[in-house]
């Protein structure tokens, strides 16, 4: 729709699908118009307080089962699930009872594109029908002329389930044209950084050719995985220049380490080496006879200058 100018954003197609806005009271009087009857649990004929409790175990599997698979959305997602399971359990075993006049609903299911509620545990029947198949049995019942474009509507999902792709190539290809081009003149500003910088190609004419090979819808795709290999590469040649450069850092600290201490040895060296002059003339003046008679002078005077001091 963007494509053929219909609208300009996903708000305002968001606004083309529900012109009048979209809240809880909204959805109930649109499911009233298609004859589509809401409901609650605890309103449903046989419903007791403590079946409340067989939710959690439900909804813990589901959550599991989904975790596992990649399609957990959130909370509410499973727990609505959870509550459905109950619900059909109960009304095929009788405890439940749907509010439908004259309609004898012995057998319940649950329509769905995804068939979770058929794994799990305890539970061998089928639960879930899939819009195709729940369009080909009405089909087969009814005596009007079915839609061709709502079975196309139920096969859309089923082939999306299955990891097909439909798309209008020709929209996409209008919408995404910007991107597209800009992408061809990113892959010429960056095809030889990118070879410089990861050189996972041999040569410009290789990765040309691979980029000429992507479809025209995966090329943004292309040119954003050479950046990001581009960026990676810088960040691990930084990492390896900073590893450098702390690796050069401490070989300083350790060689400045060094030479402090070979300072300190060289001052306890000198030191050594005068106590030990000093020691040797200290021992020298001491068996010298001309330096004993020059301290007992002195030592005389200094008695004689105390004496006249009292």
């Amino acid at each position: 729709m963007s494509a053929e100018g219909l609208v300009e954003s996903f708000d305002g197609y968001m606004q083309k699908c529900f012109p009048s806005g979209i809240s809880r009271q909204k959805t109930q009087e649109a499911c009233a118009r298609h004859d589509v009857q809401m409901l609650y649990l605890d309103q449903l004929d046989g419903f007791e307080q403590e079946d409340w409790g067989d939710i959690p175990p439900l909804r813990d599997q589901l959550q599991n089962k989904r975790e596992r698979r990649g399609t957990y959305r959130g909370y509410k997602q499973v727990d609505a699930e959870a509550e459905m399971l109950l619900i059909i359990r109960h009304v095929r075993s009788g405890k439940y009872r749907l509010p439908a006049d004259d309609i004898d609903l012995r057998t319940v299911y649950f329509v769905s594109q995804s068939n979770i509620l058929d794994s799990i545990e305890g539970y061998d029947n089928i639960v879930t029908w899939s819009p195709e198949a729940v369009y080909r049995y009405l089909w087969t019942l009814s005596e009007e002329s079915t839609s061709p474009t709502l079975l196309q509507e139920c096969m859309l999902g089923e082939f999306y389930n299955c990891g097909a792709q439909i798309i209008d190539k020709t929209s996409y290809l209008t919408f995404f044209g910007p991107a597209i081009n800009q992408s061809r003149l990113s892959f010429d500003e960056q095809k030889e950084k990118y070879l410089d910088s990861t050189e996972k190609y041999n040569d410009l004419s290789e990765l040309d050719e691979a980029f000429a090979k992507t479809p025209d819808l995966e090329k943004p795709f292309f040119v954003s995985q050479m950046a990001w290999g581009i960026t990676q590469m810088a960040e691990r040649k930084a990492g390896l220049a900073g590893d450098l450069v702390l690796k050069e850092r401490r070989r300083a600290e350790a060689a400045e380490a060094r030479a402090i201490e070979a300072e300190k040895g060289k001052l306890a060296a000198e030191k050594a080496r005068r106590r030990a002059e000093s020691e040797t003339g200290r021992l020298r003046n001491q068996l010298d006879p001309k330096h004993a008679r020059k301290r007992a002078r002195q030592a005389k005077k200094r008695l004689r200058r105390k004496r006249k001091g009292k």
